[in-house]
């Protein structure tokens, strides 16, 4: 029989390391943009000397923490996706220079693409607010290591170079709104060491593979299309 702490501990679990980081980092947030201007001009109304001093040092403070929480946060989600990258993309002895005609987008991207949407899934359900910063971050460094896994590749077939490149544009396309420029310099800089394309044929595969992407994957992707603060707020109540 279980005793009563354990039916509370059931009830009431304890959220998970990375869970914890967003809710001090939502914390945090909300201490630099809203109590601590609270404080400075109670403290004004009453007459204290230096709030400038005070408030400063206050936002600096949290800032540090701010900067702390974040990096641990996005180091260990980039990694987790990053991790496997070269491993999935390698799978089944998959060969860059013997490929086959591309018949869509590859697992690996998938599977990165999917990452993405469960740090999106996570961080919305904590605070709406910090998804944009997070997500621009982590789609950064793994779009970067991407990049970096293409321009390693010692040679290319025709088919293998066009299956880069739909990879590339699949993982660009996907993740919507959360494009920075430096992803765009990443994607830029693959596809620069990438042999040239037919534009007739090769570039007809490429939009065929990316569309039947797009369409079964439409739904996992509507969380990187839309602005997460906006659709959280306009949300109905219950």
């Amino acid at each position: 029989k279980m005793s009563h702490m354990d039916d509370s501990t059931q009830d009431d679990p304890v959220p998970n390391k990375d869970k914890r980081l967003i809710i001090v980092l939502s914390n945090c947030s909300h201490t630099i943009n809203v109590m601590i201007p609270r404080l400075v001009e109670n403290l004004e109304k009453h007459g204290y000397p230096e709030t400038e001093t005070v408030q400063q040092d206050a936002e600096e403070t949290y800032g540090r923490l701010d900067k702390v929480l974040f990096d641990a946060y996005v180091e260990e989600k980039s990694n987790a996706i990053i991790g496997h990258l070269e491993q999935n993309m390698y799978a089944g002895k998959f060969d860059w220079n013997d490929s086959q005609r591309p018949s869509g987008v590859r697992s690996y991207v998938k599977e990165a693409v999917m990452g993405l949407i469960g740090i999106h899934s996570e961080v919305f359900a904590i605070s709406p607010h910090l998804v944009t910063r997070v997500l621009h971050t982590v789609c950064e460094h793994v779009v970067e290591e991407v990049s970096r896994l293409i321009q390693c590749v010692t040679g290319f077939n025709s088919y293998g170079a066009l299956q880069a490149r739909v990879d590339l544009s699949a993982i660009e396309n996907a993740i919507g709104i959360y494009k920075t420029s430096q992803i765009r310099t990443s994607i830029k800089e693959a596809i620069g060491c990438l042999p040239p394309m037919d534009e007739g044929a090769g570039k007809k595969l490429m939009e065929d593979c990316q569309n039947r992407f797009q369409s079964q994957m439409k739904f996992h992707l509507l969380c990187f299309k839309s602005d997460p603060v906006k659709k959280r707020s306009s949300s109905p109540t219950l």
